[in-house]
């Protein structure tokens, strides 16, 4: 499992997307193709965590779409 996320800072830098999906590829550097295959990405808004703020259905399509956009780049579409 790959756990993935920004803080709520990160969140209202507007910096969100390119931060998980930094985490993203830095977690997948040395992951082949086939043990990518394995794996399970949880995304994860740390802000989210016990501050009263609430991810909406809206912020984790979006935050899930990217991820999956960075893996299809990464290791193509049947990912």
């Amino acid at each position: 499992m790959i756990a993935v996320g920004e803080t709520l800072e990160i969140r209202k830098e507007g910096k969100a997307i390119n931060h998980t999906v930094s985490q993203l590829k830095a977690a997948y550097k040395s992951i082949t193709a086939d043990k990518a295959k394995e794996t399970v990405v949880a995304y994860e808004p740390v802000w989210a965590i016990g501050t009263g703020e609430v991810a909406t259905d809206d912020d984790a399509q979006e935050m899930c779409f990217e991820i999956r956009s960075a893996l299809s780049k990464m290791y193509g579409d049947d990912r």
